[in-house]
């Protein structure tokens, strides 16, 4: 897991398991600026949203988020 501390209340998280690689933020922009700079460094390929990974099925309750 790398972990990228922008402020105090703001971070961005990667995480990185064999060939399956998660990228978390509240910020949507910074999520893209970080995609925009690893494929300089690794082949990718953009999969979406993500709903299943390393074995864990992912639900977001979309009216639950906090802006």
């Amino acid at each position: 897991m790398y972990v990228r501390e922008i402020s105090e209340e703001s971070r961005i998280y990667l995480i990185l398991y064999m060939e399956d690689m998660l990228i978390t933020r509240r910020d949507k922009a910074e999520i893209e600026e970080l995609k925009q700079r690893l494929p300089g460094c690794f082949s990718m390929k953009e999969l979406g949203e993500v709903r299943y990974i390393l074995g864990m099925s992912i639900g977001r309750d979309r009216s639950k988020t906090i802006l």
